[in-house]
């Protein structure tokens, strides 16, 4: 499979997944992710090659992309900035969401090294919990002016920042 057995535990994964968060990616401001990857490597994480991607966006323009992840489909996997850039300047959404404030993972202390040497020390958007299992536990929006409408979100544990 393309990616090596690495990427086809991933994907298994990502089809045992119903309603609820798939993945987790950490992007770095590189065209390549071949530092990222080579640092996580020599840190004892065992990575897939380097997968160089593209698509096609809706106004016809290739994104190009690099991504690499471990061997172990509980741990994030990293890609690189598309090339060209693909952000919006400014998020509009009826609902006021402007960002992805944080994301809380529950890592069970087995693989907790592995996640930090992952996030390079402290990541602004991922707070560590302690936990069984693996997977997103919570994503926190930040500038919601409207409530959810939990039809929409289906049951996902979303919610808008610092609210209980």
């Amino acid at each position: 499979m393309y990616g090596g057995r690495g990427m086809r535990r991933r994907v298994e994964r990502w089809v045992e997944r119903d309603r609820s968060w798939i993945d987790v990616a950490l992007e770095t401001d590189d065209e390549s992710i071949g530092v990222e990857r080579d640092r996580l490597v020599a840190a004892g994480v065992p990575m897939s090659r380097t997968l160089t991607m593209r698509r096609v966006s809706p106004d016809g323009v290739t994104l190009r992309w690099q991504l690499a992840a471990p061997q172990d489909p509980s741990l994030p996997f990293a890609m690189s900035a598309y090339r060209p850039p693909a952000r919006p300047e400014r998020v509009v959404h009826a609902n006021g969401a402007t960002a992805v404030a944080r994301v809380h993972v529950a890592v069970p202390s087995a693989t907790r090294a592995a996640w930090q040497s992952l996030l390079d020390g402290e990541d602004p958007w991922i707070r560590l919990e302690d936990g069984d299992g693996d997977g997103v536990r919570l994503v926190e929006l930040s500038g919601l002016t409207t409530p959810l409408d939990l039809k929409l979100i289906g049951g996902l544990p979303l919610r808008p920042v610092g609210s209980p």
